[in-house]
């Protein structure tokens, strides 16, 4: 029941914001296409989230980043189409975090 005034609250709070029609469209359009299953996020100290594919995650994996920094920098700019300081800011951030091969 709490997940369901979450859910009303959320939707209450768009609408302040937001018309309605502009509201039913986007629960049309995410009904439709659906986000993938698992994404992977790379926050950046400006605000902006950049969320990756498993499939994008993997090549940048791929690029062995903690070794080779510069080439995932290159590789995460081509696919979210950023900045060079978003990139390597979300490059660094990201793999200072408490992640390890």
């Amino acid at each position: 029941m709490t997940r369901m005034i979450d859910v009303v609250g959320s939707l209450e709070h768009l609408i302040e914001q937001y018309s309605l029609k502009e509201v039913v469209y986007a629960l049309e359009f995410i009904s439709k296409y659906p986000t993938p299953a698992k994404k992977y996020a790379f926050p950046n100290p400006s605000g902006a989230t950049w969320f990756l594919t498993e499939d994008q995650f993997q090549q940048i994996e791929a690029t062995k980043p903690r070794v080779n920094k510069i080439q995932a920098i290159k590789l995460f700019r081509e696919i979210t189409l950023c900045g060079l300081k978003e990139a390597k800011d979300a490059i660094e951030g990201y793999y200072d975090i408490g992640y390890r091969y």
